[in-house]
């Protein structure tokens, strides 16, 4: 069908609510690379609130064509940069100078030697004496910062989603270094604070929530990345008397998306964050038959008789032939159910009215009561629909027992939550959510059903072989039966608020709640591994006083045991299997920290050797950090893939020798490929929506893209 909504084909994967999520968001990018520039593109076209780029001026300006085509030197003697690493950030000149679209305006911020730049469309313009607004044309300076160009050049994609940035005076790591004092526990706190109060400004001028927030880091150093990672996973809270850095914030989904040269990792952190729409790919359609027909007679049951009474009223018999083949499955089957019973009744004399088929011989048995009740069951397609439905007839709908185990945990929770928040100052883990009121009422939704097993109907059914009256019927019953549910929930959200007035804030509306009810049995509450405890390779058990460690159940056994299953499982070939190469990347982080440049930055031969050398140190060092098996006799892993691989030197000089995976990542010098960069960036822009939207079920590991053979995996390490 013809649309004149250019949203329309995201709609149907994430409908309104999702989209509303969407427009809503602030997608912050740190480092305005091609990865990073590839992931904002791909949240920008289906439509992102805002967007906002934070990158340095220290030595990363685009400059004018006339030396950035060549390789020469700037001024400073520096190589300088070719545009041709990231598409979105060529060069300007004066010539190709434009003015932005019609009503779009330019803001200026300055706040701690920071500069910042928001463009605005004119219903979020504001009019302020002091920072007027300036008319949004592109600069016609020979040298402009990337991060300028790169939120202009997006801004042209989509007409709806505003764009800013901002130029930091140095590196992150630069000025996270700047804060260092004798005490680590201060140099901690003020990195905090310079993030928070940089990441504050952006929220208020965009009007945003702290959850609307998304951070994106796009080919940070390791110590770009862990302060960064950091204060996403703890959040901040601080109440000091210094106004700076006073403030509140939660922990806040990052997305981490790197391109090494062929090579390039994406990495979801997020810490106690809530899936309603789960959207499982085998879902149980929630018809309620099973439960209803236990039901009968006085047998408790779902409390939805009106199903059944709609099933007696309809006389198989006396239809004629053209409606007998188009009565509703959902009807056949409890008539079905009933005459099974009858038949097992006769024959083994138990008189048990509420009985389900439980043994593969008695399904079978409930297929037969079916197919002879149809009249011609190659004619009757309703029949066939019968019976390829059969399984719910007999299948109950069971929560998951991660979703039990937040029920049992309900009361405590909010208890808790409740109590912290009026004796001490709200923080990332003690202030009552949504979820949290949403589960409790849920929990005691079930404890008061007839059968204290019965959570709110769906309300939606599949399309069937049907009449028209027959299909309308029976949906209105199931959506009559699913607002009688959501507004007894609503009943039990009113108590709960009145028993805990803190939680005032954090009702859902009609939407949240009717969204809610829906996907009771898709509730997923995903923690990942922290970047810091994979970085460092700690793990629950080893420092569990560690705040950096996580909060899931994920043990050192059960990490590195999955990791070592995967080395049983290579790719075709083997050599090219994605983790082996992330070893090797993670080799270059720590020659990163060692040096603080990448390897491979001098190209004389030997130099790339003697990087080469030492990135297989590091690559040995890991290996067993990883727990891919102890040395045996001859120095070599217990691990085959692993000996074969990165631990397999090639001939060096003197006894320097290094293998092919460090002589490859040596090689790129943490080069910028647009097309491996365009791959990770729509990987890292889809687990982005992921966490916007709330729907389907994050990554939770690190995905590994190897471009060399187009392969990749995801590896939870």
């Amino acid at each position: 069908m013809a649309t004149t909504n250019k949203y329309d084909r995201q709609l149907r994967l994430w409908g309104s609510n999702g989209q509303k999520a969407l427009s809503e968001s602030v997608i912050i990018l740190f480092s305005a690379t091609s990865a990073g520039t590839e992931s904002l593109k791909n949240l920008v076209l289906p439509g992102c609130g805002s967007f906002h780029i934070i990158d340095d001026d220290d030595d990363r300006q685009v400059v004018s064509n006339d030396t950035a085509n060549g390789n020469g030197d700037g001024d400073d003697g520096k190589t300088t940069m070719t545009p041709f690493h990231n598409f979105f950030v060529f060069p300007e000149q004066p010539s190709q100078t434009k003015t932005m679209a019609s009503g779009v305006g330019r803001r200026e911020v300055s706040t701690n030697n920071q500069r910042h730049t928001f463009f605005v469309i004119p219903e979020d313009n504001i009019n302020d004496d002091d920072q007027p607004q300036q008319p949004a044309t592109t600069s016609t300076k020979s040298s402009t910062s990337k991060a300028e160009v790169a939120t202009k050049n997006l801004m042209e994609l989509n007409p709806d989603v505003v764009g800013g940035y901002t130029t930091l005076p140095s590196p992150l790591s630069k000025l996270f270094s700047s804060t260092s004092s004798d005490d680590d526990s201060n140099t901690s706190t003020n990195t905090s604070s310079i993030i928070y109060n940089l990441l504050n400004t952006i929220r208020i001028e965009r009007k945003a929530q702290w959850n609307n927030l998304i951070i994106l880091g796009a080919d940070l150093s390791p110590g770009d990345t862990r302060p960064l990672a950091d204060f996403c996973w703890n959040g901040h809270n601080t109440t000091t008397t210094n106004n700076s850095s006073a403030g509140y914030c939660p922990p806040i989904p990052l997305v981490l998306v790197r391109s090494y040269g062929l090579l390039g990792t994406v990495r979801v952190q997020i810490r106690d964050r809530p899936i309603i729409e789960s959207k499982p790919e085998n879902m149980v359609e929630d018809l309620r038959l099973a439960s209803c027909s236990e039901g009968r007679g006085g047998g408790g049951g779902c409390g939805f008789s009106e199903l059944w009474d709609l099933a007696e009223g309809i006389d198989l018999d006396a239809l004629d032939e053209r409606d007998h083949g188009h009565v509703p499955f959902v009807v056949i089957l409890l008539k079905a159910l009933d005459r099974w019973r009858m038949d097992v009744t006769s024959m083994d004399g138990d008189g048990d009215k509420h009985r389900l088929p439980k043994t593969f011989a008695e399904k079978n048995e409930f297929k037969s009561v079916i197919r002879s009740m149809s009249r011609d069951i190659n004619k009757e397609v309703n029949f066939i629909e019968a019976m390829d439905y059969a399984y719910l007839a007999y299948t109950k709908m069971e929560l998951s027992y991660e979703t039990q185990c937040l029920l049992d945990a309900s009361e405590a929770t909010l208890t808790k939550k409740s109590t912290t928040t009026t004796t001490t100052s709200a923080t990332s883990t003690t202030t009552i959510t949504q979820f949290d009121l949403l589960i409790r009422a849920l929990a005691i939704f079930i404890n008061t059903s007839p059968d204290k097993k019965q959570t709110p109907l769906n309300g939606s059914i599949p399309d069937m072989a049907s009449s028209t009256q027959g299909f309308v019927e029976l949906q209105t019953l199931y959506r009559t039966k699913a607002n009688s549910d959501k507004e007894r929930m609503r009943s039990i959200l009113t108590e709960l608020v009145t028993e805990y007035p803190m939680a005032q804030s954090v009702v859902p509306d009609d939407e949240e709640l009717t969204i809610f009810c829906k996907n009771v049995h898709c509730l997923r509450y995903i923690s990942t591994r922290s970047y810091s405890a994979e970085y460092d390779l700690t793990y629950p058990d080893d420092d569990d006083d560690d705040s950096n460690n996580d909060n899931n159940n994920d043990s050192k056994s059960d990490i590195q045991g999955e990791i070592v299953a995967a080395t049983y499982d290579p790719y075709e070939d083997a050599e090219q299997t994605p983790l082996l190469w992330y070893v090797a990347l993670r080799a270059c982080d720590s020659f990163w920290e060692e040096h603080g440049v990448w390897p491979g930055g001098d190209g004389r031969a030997l130099a790339l050797e003697g990087d080469a050398v030492e990135v297989q140190g590091y690559i040995k060092g890991l290996v067993g950090r990883m727990g891919f098996g102890g040395e045996v006799d001859g120095g070599e892993v217990e691990n085959e893939l692993i000996q074969s691989t990165l631990l397999t030197l090639g001939d060096g000089d003197g006894g320097r020798s290094s293998s092919k995976y460090a002589k490859e990542v040596v090689r790129y010098f943490n080069a910028e490929l647009h097309n491996v960069a365009s791959v990770v960036g729509g990987v890292a822009s889809q687990e982005a929506v992921k966490l916007i939207t709330g729907q389907y079920v994050p990554m939770d590991g690190t995905y590994v893209f190897n471009g060399i053979a187009s392969v990749s995996g995801v590896y939870k390490f």
